[in-house]
């Protein structure tokens, strides 16, 4: 952005310009002389402001609006919460890696082919360095989304929205810092403050008619970014 230091200078410049070389334009020789030592004087009281900035005199400092946005930095720690973290069938077993990146469930076939939701909870943590005030952007967004072979077609396990435009995912902010809205597929915030702890749901519907389909031993693996750090979601039938 141009400072008003900067926008003085620019139109002695022009003036000055105008005056000594504008024939064209200003036919009286005398308005020549006239606009020339006005664009000598404005580009010297350009000079004489910037000085007095320069030296950190405050009435001459840069007064434009040039106020920040949000800050966004990659210094952001995310993991999985098992408490709020779950499927909606009976698992054999729920594993939180020892990173809290990534949680496994262990559910027989009987279970995977109901499987209708996986709701997970995440924690997400604002590393960013700076003072309290300060706010910083930062998303929420599905990586991946598993497919499965039906009818030989690899099929997203995931649900769609009844107009089939995205993946019928829903998030909200259970408490922390930020004011988030879901834009599509993704949960966005421009607002989180330095150091805030932020618990989010990720909720998302599963078409059991295609987790019907897996084969036996094998996974869904379901990914999310979040600020930035990706977790997984690991869905696996024991045969």
């Amino acid at each position: 952005m141009v400072s008003a230091i900067e926008f003085i200078a620019l139109l002695g410049v022009a003036a000055l310009a105008l005056g000594l070389f504008g024939k064209r334009i200003v036919k009286d020789g005398k308005s020549r002389k006239q606009i020339a030592g006005l664009g000598a004087a404005v580009i010297l009281m350009g000079a004489l402001f910037g000085g007095f900035a320069f030296a950190g005199v405050p009435a001459f400092l840069d007064v434009s609006d040039d106020t920040p946005g949000p800050g966004q930095a990659s210094l952001w720690s995310a993991v999985w919460d098992v408490a709020t973290s779950d499927t909606d069938r009976t698992e054999a077993s729920e594993t939180l890696s020892v990173d809290a990146m990534t949680i496994s469930y262990i559910m027989t076939d009987a279970n995977m082919d109901g499987l209708g939701d996986v709701n997970m909870g995440a924690v997400l943590i604002n590393e960013n360095v700076g003072k309290s005030t300060d706010v910083w952007a930062t998303d929420v967004s599905i990586g991946s989304i598993p497919t499965v072979l039906v009818s030989n077609i690899p099929t997203p396990v995931a649900n769609f929205t009844a107009d089939r435009s995205r993946y019928n995912i829903a998030y909200t902010e259970d408490s922390g810092g930020g004011t988030w809205t879901q834009v599509q597929e993704d949960f966005v915030t421009n607002d989180v403050p330095t150091g805030a702890s932020t618990t989010l749901s990720l909720n998302l519907p599963v078409d059991p008619a295609v987790a019907d389909d897996l084969p036996a031993g094998q996974s869904l693996v379901f990914t999310y970014v979040v600020g930035g750090v990706t977790l997984f979601v690991k869905c696996v039938e024991s045969g």
